[in-house]
């Protein structure tokens, strides 16, 4: 989101960026996005920090290890292959 975010800050017709903010209850206990969003109309603002403007808490990260998805694969009787 960083990223794009700042990309979209340098494009004048630059109009949305979709964002994850609900993936993880723990999302905000591992990363300090930097930017700010306003309700209200639904703004963003840019990061005044340098970079992305993100800072990671590795300690809480670490609490946190990946976890393997089984990505779930759907077959028609047909053979053919269909969407999850």
């Amino acid at each position: 989101t960083a990223a794009s975010l700042e990309f979209g800050f340098s494009q004048p017709g630059y109009i949305i960026c979709e964002t994850v903010h609900a993936d993880v209850p723990w999302r905000d206990d591992i990363v300090d996005q930097g930017y700010t969003l306003e309700k209200e109309g639904r703004i963003v603002r840019p990061n005044p920090r340098p970079g992305l403007g993100i800072e990671l808490n590795e300690a809480e990260i670490r609490k946190h290890p990946p976890e393997p998805e089984i990505v779930e694969r759907v077959f028609y009787p047909d053979g053919s292959v269909g969407d999850w």
